[in-house]
């Protein structure tokens, strides 16, 4: 379990210290991490992982896991309320919650708690349905946290998410990666961001299917170049717009 290596479609991936699981017994899955050297953990596609929560709420805590994914769990809210406190106290840097379909209450849930995870450093909330109240509940967390990598795709934000979520960017000095694909930004979204940008960390935008119209592709066109020469040492820029992707 310490190394295993996968070959798919010719390609070759290797996983180190990790185990994916298919349809696991959650509590065998406890009884494997305690003892064990694991540091990452993938229980994706396995609603089973909702309703054994707690067999694992005690083996995390004493576990070596850094890593988990629970991607396409149909956790809906109560499962990520039930996850949010047992994740509490870990050591946990890397979690994966897509396409978990939380919403509101369940973004709400992960905000309270937050202050436990004080190691996280990369989040995946993508196609959450979070909207905007769900965004600024997370926005307001944000600070307290020591994120580095947020992923916020696909969960219908409109531009008065994104100017919630942009007032609270520039406080987050670690956070260099951030996806905002499939979201409604429009014009006045892409200014709220091209008006932080140059005060942020951020170097990698992810901003597939934006829905920005021309205008709203223009203020971000132009802010680019703005926010490089803003900095004292220049960044290596990956904005990511789908097919046809630039670099700068």
């Amino acid at each position: 379990l310490h190394s295993s290596k996968h070959e798919k479609k010719g390609k070759s991936e290797t996983w180190v210290s990790g185990i994916r699981v298919h349809k696991p017994p959650i509590s065998a899955v406890a009884e494997v991490l305690l003892g064990s050297n694991l540091e990452s953990l993938d229980l994706s596609h396995n609603p089973t992982a909702f309703g054994e929560v707690s067999a694992l709420a005690d083996a995390l805590p004493k576990s070596k896991i850094t890593s988990l994914c629970l991607s396409s769990c149909a956790l809906k809210w109560q499962g990520a309320s039930r996850w949010a406190r047992a994740l509490s106290g870990t050591q946990l840097k890397t979690l994966g919650l897509e396409r978990n379909d939380i919403g509101v209450q369940g973004v709400c849930a992960l905000v309270m708690a937050m202050p436990g995870w004080r190691n996280l450093t990369s989040l995946n909330l993508g196609r959450n349905s979070l909207g905007d109240t769900g965004v600024s509940a997370l926005a307001g967390a944000l600070p307290f946290t020591s994120m580095t990598s947020l992923d916020l795709s696909d969960n219908n934000i409109s531009s008065c998410g994104i100017s919630i979520l942009s007032h609270e960017l520039p406080s987050l000095g670690g956070l260099t990666a951030l996806d905002l694909s499939g979201n409604g930004l429009e014009h006045r979204g892409a200014f709220f961001l091209s008006d932080v940008l140059p005060h942020t960390s951020i170097t990698n935008l992810k901003l597939k299917r934006p829905k920005l119209g021309g205008n709203g592709m223009g203020v971000l066109a132009r802010a680019l170049p703005n926010t490089l020469l803003a900095e004292q040492a220049p960044r290596l820029w990956c904005f990511d717009l789908g097919d046809g992707a630039g670099r700068m």
